[in-house]
């Protein structure tokens, strides 16, 4: 059984960050087990709806607390973002027509990118804003 659990080498330090981090992974591992379980893509579809959801909410909250801090290499961490979500939605789309082994292929291959990019381009941009929060005395997530 492949392990979707938030370890510590995917935390980045910032808490909203890590929380939204941790919600995917959870959204992952449900669509994982749906998959294994054999349920068809009209059983599928609310959670992939949700999963696409919490996607879509923690890329933003991400995008704009880090374009505020001019971080780089935003562009590429947007375009990431939008290429994940257009596979996500392509494993999707794919389900039925491909075998479920391929679908839960392309599923694992996804959660494996998810994981890489919060541990080196996430995990980055983060820790930068972090240290800003420190210097200023001031939360990004509003919680001051």
């Amino acid at each position: 059984m492949e392990d979707f659990s938030m370890n510590a080498e995917y935390r980045t330090g910032h808490e909203l960050i890590d929380a939204q981090h941790l919600k995917v992974l959870v959204g992952l591992s449900q669509l994982y087990g749906e998959l294994l379980r054999g349920k068809t893509k009209e059983e599928l579809y609310g959670t992939v709806e949700n999963l696409e959801a919490l996607l879509k909410l923690h890329f933003f909250t991400e995008e704009a607390m880090l374009e505020t801090l001019g971080c780089s290499g935003m562009d590429e961490m947007v375009a990431h973002d939008a290429v994940f979500l257009r596979h996500l939605q392509q494993v999707f789309s794919d389900y039925g027509e491909n075998s479920t082994t391929e679908t839960v292929d392309g599923l694992l291959f996804l959660k494996s990118w998810f994981v890489e990019h919060v541990r080196h381009v996430h995990k980055r941009c983060v820790q930068y804003a972090n240290g800003i929060e420190r210097m200023v005395g001031l939360r990004l997530d509003g919680t001051n």
